[in-house]
C-alpha cells in the first residue's frame, strides 16, 4: 500500500505542494501527447511554471501533480517525495510513510484514544498521563514524518501539539479520523480493518495505552477498553475475536458517559497482557466478578497507572 500515492489521489487542496518529483514529472510530460503550452492552459498556469517544474527543483501544486500523475503509466511514486505548505512563517516540508507499518498503526491507535484533530486549525494534539508514552509518540512522529516536536508539561499530564495541514488531511481523509469531538463519530479506520493481523495488533495496542486499563477492586480484576463511541468498540471487539479473544460488551458506563469493552477472565487478561505488552502483575485465576456485579461496583475500581504498562 503506497500511502503517498493514496494521499495524492485523494487530496484536492490548495497550498499543498510536491517536492523532489521533478524528474518523475519530466518523464511523464515527455511521454505524453501534450506540449508544455497545452499543459499550461489545462492547468491554468504559465508556460514558465511548467518549465520550472520540469527543469528545476521547484515544488509542484498537488492538484497539478495529480493531473500529470494520471497521465503516467508508471504509478510508483518516487521514494523521496516530500509535501510542503506555504504560510506566513515560510515553507514547511513533511514526509509521509510509504506504507501502513507497525509504528504508524500504533500511532493511529493512540490517536483514536487520546488524540484530536482540531476543527478551527490544522492542529493535531496528543494527551498523555506519563512521560514515557509521550516520548514514545515523539520518537514515532520523528521516524514516520521527520518531525521534531516537543511536549508541554502540565504537571499531571503532557500534551504534544502539531500544526500541519498535510498531516491533518492525512489522518482525516486517509484514516477516517473525525474533526473535533470524536463522540459518536469515531470508527476503526477501514485501512486498519483490512490490514494484516500484525498491523491490527499494533493499532489495538496503541489504543489500549491511550484508553485502556487494567482495573481492580478488592477481589476483581478486569481488562477494559473505554470509548465514547459504541460503534468503535464493536469494531474493536471484532478485531479481538480474530485473535481468539471474546470480550464482554460494549457496556454503557452511565457515570462516565462512555462505553466499555471488558474481560474478567484471568487467562484472557494474562494473554492480552502478553500480546499487548502490558507490564503489570499476573492476574491470579478466580479473582473475578460477573459483569453485572462489576458494573454496579464500577465507581470503586482502581486503575493501574499507564506508567505500569508502557
Amino acid at each position: 500500500m503506497d500511502l503517498s500515492r493514496l494521499f495524492i489521489e485523494t487530496i484536492n487542496a490548495d497550498n499543498i505542494y510536491i517536492k523532489n518529483a521533478n524528474h518523475f514529472v519530466k518523464l511523464i510530460v515527455e511521454n505524453s501527447s501534450f506540449k508544455k503550452i497545452e499543459l499550461a492552459k489545462i492547468l491554468q498556469v504559465s508556460p514558465s511554471s511548467v518549465s520550472k517544474w520540469l527543469y528545476s527543483n521547484v515544488a509542484i501544486p498537488i492538484t497539478s501533480f495529480n493531473f500529470l500523475y494520471q497521465l503516467s503509466k508508471n504509478k510508483r511514486i518516487p521514494d523521496k517525495i516530500m509535501f510542503s505548505t506555504k504560510s506566513g512563517s515560510g515553507i514547511r516540508t513533511w514526509v509521509l510513510p510509504n506504507e501502513l507499518n507497525s509504528k504508524l498503526a500504533y500511532l493511529l491507535g493512540y490517536l483514536a484514544g487520546d488524540g484530536c484533530l482540531h476543527t478551527n486549525s490544522y492542529t493535531i494534539s496528543f494527551v498523555f498521563n506519563n512521560l514515557n508514552e509521550c516520548k514514545r509518540i515523539l520518537s514515532t512522529l520523528r521516524k514516520l514524518f521527520h518531525i521534531e516536536a516537543d511536549y508541554d508539561n502540565y504537571k499531571t499530564y503532557f500534551v504534544v501539539r502539531l500544526n500541519s495541514k498535510v498531516l491533518h488531511l492525512f489522518f482525516n481523509k486517509l484514516f477516517d479520523f473525525p474533526l473535533g469531538k470524536k463522540k459518536g463519530k469515531l470508527q476503526v479506520p477501514s485501512l486498519i480493518q483490512n490490514s494484516s493481523s500484525k498491523i491490527k495488533l499494533q493499532f489495538i495496542r496503541g489504543f489500549f495505552n491511550a484508553d485502556g486499563c487494567l482495573c481492580h477492586t478488592e477481589k476483581t480484576y478486569a481488562l477494559m477498553f473505554k470509548q465514547s463511541t459504541e460503534r468503535f468498540l464493536k469494531q474493536l471487539k471484532i478485531m479481538l475475536l480474530e485473535f481468539g479473544y471474546n470480550l464482554n460488551g460494549p457496556y454503557f458506563d452511565k457515570q462516565n458517559d462512555s462505553w466499555l469493552l471488558a474481560t474478567w477472565k484471568a487467562s484472557t487478561i494474562n494473554n492480552l497482557k502478553r500480546i499487548l505488552e502490558i507490564n503489570a502483575a499476573i492476574v491470579q485465576p478466580g479473582l473475578r466478578h460477573e459483569p453485572s456485579k462489576f458494573r454496579r461496583k464500577l465507581e470503586t475500581r482502581v486503575q493501574i497507572p499507564l506508567a505500569a504498562h508502557t
